[in-house]
């Protein structure tokens, strides 16, 4: 505004005497034009405060780049340690703890799902424990007895009394089938809520077949009875209840050990000694040592011997 017209305008309203145009600012407050732009500072140019940011940015990731190299040095480090260490073998090779327990744990899952798939008939595994407790391992050596005489215990055994043991594993097994099959039939004829409820007071089932078995195995015999074209009651024919039949009846296991030789016994014998682990006398109870097994094959042994212990450090490690 020119001072003439200024002069007219205080001449005009004198009180507004301190108000004129020019001090009408339209700024806003704190100095700063509108779209964020400072009078101080021109447009383009980047706060400090942004530049220290980034700054540090960077170190920081500098500073985390090299922490994950460092660990995985030492890592790297750590498993070469343990493989020199040579602590670990797989298939001949020497691996890290690491790659060991992967490997454990994976024949670990592996063993899982092929039982799944391929489950452990119950009756073939009683089997097998019912003949390892009856078919002892030959004993060892006895005092007196010559090398040529151990030889042919050896053979026998080997030749004979294992063989008996394999075949008494498969007949045993189908024999434990046909007495389960017997009691479940029985069972279920006398008591079906006990059958049903587990076979026993506690619930728990032993020696009889699962019900689903069981009906399953009724129900084709029964197909049978009527194809057959026999008369009469199918449960009475079944349990050996009808006129003429004998009545089924469970058959003992022990009835397949008979006709052992003595040196089978004797074998058997010295195993169940063994598995006492221990031996009592007047100054207490004491684990078996070498002596104990020594004294107990010279005190069943047929052959005469003037020794009155292991005659040799070899003699005394085949007792251990």
């Amino acid at each position: 505004m020119s001072e003439s017209r200024k002069r007219a305008f205080q001449k005009k309203y004198p009180s507004a005497t301190n108000i004129y145009p020019s001090q009408c600012s339209l700024r806003p407050p704190g100095d700063v034009f509108f779209g964020g732009q400072s009078p101080l500072r021109p447009r383009g140019d980047v706060p400090r405060s942004f530049e220290d940011r980034a700054e540090q940015y960077q170190q920081e990731a500098a500073e985390f780049n090299l922490g994950q190299k460092e660990a995985e040095l030492e890592k790297r480090r750590a498993e070469a340690e343990e493989i020199a260490s040579g602590r670990n073998i797989l298939n001949g090779r020497a691996v890290t703890r690491a790659e060991m327990d992967q490997y454990l744990q994976n024949a670990e899952r592996t063993a899982k799902e092929f039982q799944a798939k391929n489950p452990v008939d119950p009756y073939l595994l009683r089997a097998k424990q019912f003949v390892n407790q009856n078919f002892a391992q030959v004993r060892p050596k006895m005092p007196g007895e010559s090398q040529e005489q151990y030889q042919r215990r050896v053979d026998y055994h080997n030749n004979n009394t294992r063989v008996k043991g394999e075949n008494v594993i498969n007949r045993v097994y189908h024999q434990m089938k046909k007495n389960a099959l017997i009691r479940s039939i029985q069972q279920f004829s006398n008591d079906p809520t006990a059958y049903l409820m587990g076979g026993n007071a506690s619930g728990q089932r032993t020696n009889t077949l699962p019900p689903d078995e069981l009906m399953n195995y009724l129900q084709q015999a029964n197909q049978m009875f009527q194809i057959s074209g026999k008369e009469g009651n199918f449960m009475d024919d079944l349990l050996g209840r009808s006129g003429g039949i004998q009545r089924r009846v469970v058959k003992p296991l022990n009835s397949f050990l008979m006709g052992r030789t003595a040196d089978e016994q004797a074998d058997i014998d010295y195993s169940n000694f063994l598995r006492k682990n221990s031996i009592t006398s007047s100054k207490g109870t004491r684990n078996l040592n070498a002596m104990d097994k020594f004294n107990y094959l010279r005190n069943i042994s047929p052959y005469k011997s003037s020794s009155a212990g292991p005659a040799t450090y070899a003699e005394l490690r085949s007792l251990r």
